[in-house]
């Protein structure tokens, strides 16, 4: 949107393409430790169905992944809903508005939170 050009995390010269280790080991989805070695906290991944940014197929891998790891995570998906239904007051481009879609991912949250500290 802003005519920027993406840029590597590791500076000029270092892709994925060329250096596909450096990402590997930035990466959250290679880096989940086993339960039996170190326990995460448990964690809600909150996702919309519509988020081409971040789609709803990636989180859930993740999210796999940690189980697969014996490490608690939960996973919702907020229908018709796209990237950054959060987002405060309203984006007109992302047809998004505070208070009509946050309000059921806040509740999701809020059930989350009293489930793990009020068990």
């Amino acid at each position: 949107m802003g005519k920027a050009k993406a840029r590597g995390i590791f500076g000029a010269g270092i892709s994925i393409e060329t250096n596909p280790e450096f990402y590997k080991a930035a990466s959250p989805l290679y880096n989940i430790p086993l339960s039996s070695n170190t326990s995460l906290p448990p964690q809600l991944f909150t996702v919309g169905s519509n988020d081409n940014t971040t789609p709803p197929e990636s989180i859930l891998e993740f999210v796999n992944k940690l189980k697969e790891a014996g490490q608690p995570a939960e996973y919702w998906v907020h229908e018709g809903r796209p990237h950054a239904f959060l987002d405060s007051g309203s984006n007109t481009y992302l047809g998004i508005e505070f208070e009509k879609d946050a309000p059921p991912a806040i509740d999701k949250m809020i059930e989350f939170l009293n489930s793990v500290f009020y068990k």
